[in-house]
């Protein structure tokens, strides 16, 4: 648990200068933008096509009476919300996995660990093929396993919880140690630190549930994880025969 504390606490500590938190709040404020136009324009076509969805699956309706109508709008409208959200979070993760972790991670290696080894190579096709395999395999036990749950639905959303903060290790471990390990040593460190690992991937996914925390969330799991796995790194190599630093 300490490494998982220590790590959030230096995360939290460069979220101090401003230059991280400009690099690392874009992946946010770009996904808002884009999913606020789409929603501006498919709003209306969006909420029609939930209205026939519900109404197909639990003959769901407006009703007639101007309470039944407000709660039912009501309920539209969260469900929108709740959508809207969940689409600018998974966007903003997409967007800081291929295109502002490097940057983080070239920052964090020049001001906290300049002169550690680099063994492995970070590619953006490696980085993209992670991910598109991550979630795939999220949707899979996402489809597969919940429908088990229908007779206890409050599991649902721990379950989804959980599943969640796999996925959100399973990406940001990749990205911060695959570019500084080579195979057996990115194995290795998986293996031993599988559980810490996963508690800073659930740690992480829980700040996407907080208001206003969940804007800054996609950075700090950034930083978080790159922390954390250099910390470890450096800890391996003290105790193994490998080289920490270039010569």
């Amino acid at each position: 648990m300490h490494n998982i504390l220590k790590a959030l606490t230096q995360a939290f500590r460069d979220l101090t200068k401003p230059k991280v938190v400009i690099i690392g709040l874009m992946p946010i404020f770009l996904a808002i933008f884009i999913w606020g136009v789409l929603a501006s324009f498919f709003w209306d076509t969006w909420t029609d096509l939930l209205v026939e969805f519900f109404s197909e699956i639990a003959n769901f309706s407006l009703g007639k009476s101007q309470f039944s109508r407000n709660l039912g709008q009501f309920v539209l409208l969260m469900v929108n919300l709740f959508t809207l959200v969940v689409l600018i979070l998974t966007t903003a993760s997409v967007i800081n996995s291929l295109f502002v972790m490097p940057i983080i991670l070239i920052h964090i290696e020049r001001t906290r660990y300049p002169l550690i080894q680099k063994l492995g190579k970070t590619t953006f096709l490696g980085s993209l093929c992670n991910m598109i395999s991550a979630f795939f395999l999220y949707l899979v036990f996402l489809v597969a396993l919940v429908p088990l749950l229908i007779f206890a639905v409050y599991l649902i959303p721990v379950y989804i919880w959980l599943l969640t903060g796999w996925l959100n290790q399973k990406i940001n471990f990749y990205d911060a140690m695959i570019g500084y390990t080579d195979p057996i040593e990115f194995q290795a460190i998986k293996r031993s630190k599988r559980v810490p690992i996963y508690l800073l991937g659930i740690v992480t996914t829980t700040m996407h549930l907080i208001p206003f925390l969940n804007v800054i969330a996609v950075t700090v799991s950034s930083l978080a994880f790159a922390h954390f796995c250099f910390n470890e790194l450096e800890a391996e190599r003290c105790s193994s025969e490998r080289p920490l630093y270039e010569t």
